[in-house]
């Protein structure tokens, strides 16, 4: 007959594995999920830009405005610097 306290210990022990394994999947998943999120808001921003850049080639200065608006207020997760402003303005006045 196996001691009592033996069948405890391997009990407890096969419990730690088990929380092991499951806090090292959750952790893994995670970070998997950061990531994701992680390069959605890159593309994101990337869009953004390349928007705000053409809208500044191009002659039309409300639509180049509405551009930089749009991405930097994506950058200062919706809110407008008077730096950012003054940095449109800037880009505008350079506009042909």
């Amino acid at each position: 007959m196996i001691p009592k306290s033996l069948l405890i210990l391997i009990l407890i022990i096969i419990m730690i594995w088990g929380f092991r394994d499951y806090f090292i999947y959750q952790t893994k998943k995670r970070n998997e999920k950061l990531k994701a999120l992680q390069e959605s808001y890159d593309n994101a921003l990337k869009t953004l830009k390349e928007s705000y850049e053409a809208a500044l080639k191009s002659e039309d200065k409300a639509k180049a405005l509405e551009a930089g608006r749009k991405y930097y207020s994506f950058k200062r997760n919706g809110e407008l610097t008077i730096y950012d402003e003054q940095a449109i303005t800037n880009d505008l006045m350079t506009m042909k």
